[in-house]
């Protein structure tokens, strides 16, 4: 199963688990979003298990994802929640990464991928990104690259046509 696959089965787990919140709930905070990603991500990243005890120690709840479709990956991901944001990391489980990093949320936006990477960019010190197609109807991410295979990606994934919600991911190519 791809990562972003994987990655939208762990999102539907969670929104499932969310609930109806995020129907009529305030629109995503991108600064939340930032913060918990670079307090849960990046600071630990590559060693997703040190970044899982983080988790952990700062209050995050571990659930199970479920599989939504689709056969297993060899090693589901680990999922937490806390605040209406969902963290969630895979070791060796892709072909194409070893490791992967990811907050999302409930939370509904009107901004763009652009927008989210405006947000994003200066906090992150890594150049100007790769900029996704602009299209508010599909996913539309911003890339950035750094040595050693480490990728970032910061934009608003869109599920089922209408659902918008913030992502930063941070993946190590194998």
């Amino acid at each position: 199963m791809s990562i972003r696959a994987l990655s939208f089965a762990a999102f539907l787990s969670a929104a499932l688990i969310a609930g109806a919140r995020a129907e009529k709930g305030p629109e995503a905070d991108p600064a939340l979003y930032l913060s918990a990603f670079n307090s849960m991500c990046r600071e630990k990243f590559p060693d997703v298990d040190a970044a899982a005890r983080n988790a952990m120690a700062n209050g995050w709840n571990e659930t199970t994802p479920r599989l939504i479709s689709g056969n297993a990956p060899a090693q589901m991901p680990r999922v937490f929640i806390k605040d209406n944001l969902m963290l969630t990391m895979t070791k060796g489980s892709s072909i194409d990464y070893s490791a992967t990093c990811q907050i999302t949320g409930s939370a509904r936006t009107s901004l763009s991928g652009g927008d989210v990477a405006a947000i994003v960019s200066p906090a992150l010190g890594m150049g100007e990104p790769q900029l996704g197609p602009g299209n508010p109807k599909q996913s539309d991410f911003a890339r950035w690259t750094q040595s050693g295979g480490i990728t970032v990606e910061a934009g608003v994934a869109v599920y089922n046509k209408r659902v918008r919600t913030i992502s930063i991911s941070i993946r190590k190519a194998r």
